[in-house]
């Protein structure tokens, strides 16, 4: 069991540490050589891991991406109140913290060799943030169907503003969700 262990702490340690060289480098630059570079190990030792090199850009996408929605969505608001200051502050911190990362992420899942690989990672995040909204809902007095769709909007609005920075477009996503719980709290005399 050990071994497996270490195995799979190591396939992970190589999928960060190649996915920060895609990030950094960009896709069409990063070489097996330099990802062997970065990660101090041979170019033949990544086949003990991966079956190729799509391989490995797939699965280091998916599992760094899961992470870093991880991370957004652990900044959650845990009630009501802080829902204003969660809009406010989350989408420009991830974007400062994990713009690269959604880049990349795009880069990735726009091109057409990956397409089908994106679409079976939104299909994926769309249950993540299901089963987000489900936790949710009591901490903030919201259904889950309806947290869920608001969940879609903000995670769109987060990689949107890391592609491009485009405020005006953040504030009225923003301003949007904002509006709408303030609109079911009112309808549902919630606060």
């Amino acid at each position: 069991m050990l071994k497996k262990e270490n195995y799979n702490k190591k396939k992970e340690e190589i999928m960060k540490t190649c996915f920060d060289t895609f990030c950094k480098y960009g896709l069409a630059e990063t070489s097996v050589n330099r990802l062997a570079e970065a990660c101090k190990m041979s170019r033949g030792n990544f086949y003990n891991y991966f079956k190729n090199l799509d391989d490995l850009i797939i699965q280091s996408t998916s599992f760094c991406m899961t992470k870093v929605d991880e991370e957004v969505l652990k900044k959650a608001p845990t009630c009501p109140e802080e829902i204003d200051e969660f809009l406010d502050k989350i989408p420009t911190w991830a974007c400062k913290k994990y713009g690269k990362k959604y880049r990349t992420m795009y880069q990735i899942y726009t091109h057409p060799k990956y397409y089908k690989e994106g679409k079976k990672f939104y299909e994926e995040a769309n249950k993540r943030y299901q089963k987000y909204a489900e936790e949710l809902e009591h901490t903030l007095k919201i259904p889950s169907d309806i947290i869920a769709p608001l969940i879609f909007v903000f995670a769109v609005a987060i990689t949107n503003y890391s592609l491009f920075e485009d405020n005006y477009y953040l504030e009225t996503q923003m301003k949007i969700l904002n509006d709408g719980i303030k609109v079911y709290y009112q309808n549902h005399h919630v606060l």
